[in-house]
């Protein structure tokens, strides 16, 4: 692919998400293949972000229950996952794979059910889907957790499974410098939030929120980078840039001659 630019299929959609933002970052030509090219991996598996949507989806019915004065305790989250957890999204893997994703959900329900129990604040909105423009294109996304502090504040927070080892930078990570310029745009919110975090409810206890106190500047610089992003989108720039351990974890490293 490498010096045939001008004759590359181009991005033709005018809409992005944090999701292939981050894609183009790790790898530009992975984002040609996904969503340029469309190609359905072959070592794609279905159960891949299964039990991350799982936890999602027991975490956001809990808060909802929390918001109308009812507060669960960890046997009814354990309860919830034993009635929508589904064997069946694990045809294509083996049967260990499926036993590690539920129990891994057990400590991780019951470290999301200790941290709500003693939150202060106000669950204002669940699943808060959003639209801003980032370079002429429309983004979308959805805030997983946005709460007000006792003082009026807003906080974002984005629930994260996985990672037990992964480093995190909050203050610099592009998906919530994006969430509080989002919130800023919302005419319902109007203002960046005074703190965003990521919740890594896998990683030890005491290792798991990863908070930022938001900065107007930090937001601003992020979304200068966004738009470079957008900017080489738009010329074709889908060049591989090949890591060993960004390889590693590719969905199209079997078709792509350039993966390590």
């Amino acid at each position: 692919m490498n010096g045939t630019k001008s004759t590359r299929l181009g991005f033709q959609k005018k809409n992005l998400s944090f999701s292939k933002f981050d894609t183009y970052k790790q790898c530009p030509k992975q984002f040609w293949y996904q969503h340029v090219l469309n190609a359905l991996p072959e070592n794609q598996e279905q159960s891949a972000l299964y039990k991350g949507s799982t936890f999602h989806e027991i975490v956001e019915d809990s808060a909802k229950r929390q918001k109308e004065g009812n507060t669960d305790d960890t046997a009814k989250l354990f309860s919830e996952l034993q009635t929508k957890w589904d064997p069946k999204k694990y045809l294509t893997s083996s049967v260990q794979k499926e036993q590690q994703d539920r129990k891994s959900l057990t400590p991780a329900l019951e470290s999301y059910q200790k941290w709500s129990s003693s939150n202060p604040n106000e669950i204002v909105a669940l699943e808060l889907p959003f639209t801003t423009y980032i370079g002429g294109f429309k983004v979308n996304g959805v805030i997983d957790r946005l709460e007000k502090t006792p003082e009026g504040e807003y906080v974002v927070i984005d629930y994260k499974t996985g990672g037990k080892k992964k480093k995190v930078d909050a203050r610099n990570s592009p998906q919530l410098n994006l969430y509080a310029l989002a919130l800023k745009e919302n005419p319902d919110y109007g203002k960046l939030p005074v703190k965003a975090i990521f919740f890594y409810v896998e990683k030890p206890e005491g290792e798991q929120l990863f908070e930022y106190e938001v900065e107007a500047e930090k937001v601003e610089e992020v979304k200068g980078i966004l738009e470079g992003y957008v900017a080489a989108i738009q010329e074709k720039e889908f060049d591989a840039t090949p890591e060993m351990f960004t390889c590693k974890w590719c969905q199209y490293s079997d078709i792509c001659e350039e993966a390590m």
